[in-house]
């Protein structure tokens, strides 16, 4: 699917596929009572926070904390400012971009931080659209802006809520949780003296996030991916430099899918993740890890796909898999940083959840925040640390971690 960004110094809409006044393919962004004043200004707060997001925002591989090597390689870096520049000219561009998958992330944040603010899309009808294509430059624009924001939009609005896919619950990040981990803080244990590479510094016991179960049998026809009401899925907040609240939209929901079809993966198991994107539909990404507890996941993958068939979750009140063993390793010490990867255990079967890099201070001493906590790593001669943990209060997690 191809998706048409009409952007404008007074506008901005989405044309998705077929031509540029087709009512069914097109809408704009509007809120119940707006003015094209505040809609340009609201426009220009979006497009100056573009400028210093990253481009690996929507990744769902996003930085890792220190620098430390990536649980998955991103395929991009560096800030948004240069992809989105076209939007501050005055004249009216049309930008073809394919749906969410060739890094058109500058206008995927303008989009996402508008819906944050409140607005909704709105399809358009023929002659909206096609007096949208007419407008040339910014004036043209505004003026059309304001002709539609005085049109009672509210019955329209209310027909496309309701003909939107159901949107899987969207989470905000909250304290000892990370990636689809949420870990226990009463049941941690420091290690009692020195530690070397491969040691643990800490260990304990983590349960997931979230989880919720699948309602009704779902199966994707083009591929074959297939999950049978009562399949549990787990959710997933994957790293992001997304600022708050638009984060939550990363919210992606994990779980073990049977391959119906294909010649490859015919009647095998993979963990996929679903979440819903801004054309009304969901996109399904590659999850990395076990089906007990996904890592991360390629939110931004070539091989990712957009599907209607509902996908319906109901949180759970508890956690539908179950607790699994915690570790915090040492991965690598270095004269100037300490290296450590969070490490799940069952059954045997490990993942690496998280990893970050922190740097020794004058006095040898590297800190990881721990939302409540701090672990204060010491150390310990040329190869080892000492841990301990201390009472802290600033809310900083794993996510932030390192300079």
């Amino acid at each position: 699917m191809i998706l048409r960004l009409m952007l404008a110094a007074g506008l901005t809409g989405v044309m998705i596929s077929a031509g540029r006044a087709n009512a069914a393919d097109s809408y704009a962004l509007v809120k119940p009572g707006m003015t094209a004043q505040a809609y340009l200004a609201d426009r220009a707060d979006c497009i100056a926070a573009a400028q210093h997001t990253r481009v690996d925002a929507f990744s769902g591989l996003g930085p890792t904390a220190g620098g430390a090597t990536p649980l998955v390689q991103p395929s991009g870096s560096g800030l948004l400012g240069p992809s989105i520049a076209g939007v501050v000219e005055d004249a009216v561009l049309l930008a073809a971009a394919e749906a969410y998958t060739n890094n058109r992330a500058g206008h995927r944040f303008v989009i996402l931080c508008m819906l944050t603010q409140g607005y909704e899309q709105l399809p358009l009808t023929p002659g909206e659209a096609g007096a949208f294509a007419a407008a040339k430059g910014s004036g043209p624009a505004a003026l059309w802006l304001q002709a539609l924001a005085a049109k009672d939009l509210e019955p329209r609005l209310a027909a496309a809520r309701a003909s939107r896919v159901p949107v899987p619950p969207r989470l905000r990040d909250e304290p000892w949780a990370i990636g689809a981990a949420r870990i226990d803080p009463a049941s941690l244990k420091l290690a009692p003296g020195p530690v070397v590479v491969k040691g643990d510094v800490l260990t304990g016991v983590l349960a997931h996030r979230r989880t919720a179960v699948l309602q009704s049998d779902f199966i994707d026809h083009g591929v074959g991916d297939a999950a049978p009401a009562g399949t549990v899925f787990q959710a997933l907040i994957p790293p992001t430099t997304l600022p708050q609240p638009m984060d939550r939209a990363l919210t992606t929901w994990c779980a073990h899918f049977s391959k119906k079809g294909g010649a490859l993966m015919r009647g095998e198991l993979a963990v996929e993740c679903v979440h819903a994107n801004l054309a009304g539909s969901y996109d399904f990404a590659i999850g990395f890890g076990q089906p007990w507890l996904v890592a991360t996941a390629g939110l931004d993958s070539f091989w990712n796909r957009s599907v209607k068939a509902p996908v319906v979750l109901v949180e759970q009140d508890h956690d539908g898999i179950g607790p699994v063993d915690f570790a915090l390793v040492v991965a690598e010490i270095t004269p100037t940083a300490v290296t450590l990867a969070a490490t799940a255990t069952r059954e045997g079967k490990s993942v690496i959840f998280w990893r970050g890099a922190l740097a020794f201070d004058i006095d040898g001493r590297a800190v990881l925040p721990c939302w409540t906590q701090r672990l204060v790593l010491t150390r310990a001669g040329a190869e080892g640390v000492t841990a301990a943990l201390e009472p802290s209060a600033d809310g900083r997690g794993w996510a932030q971690a390192g300079p």
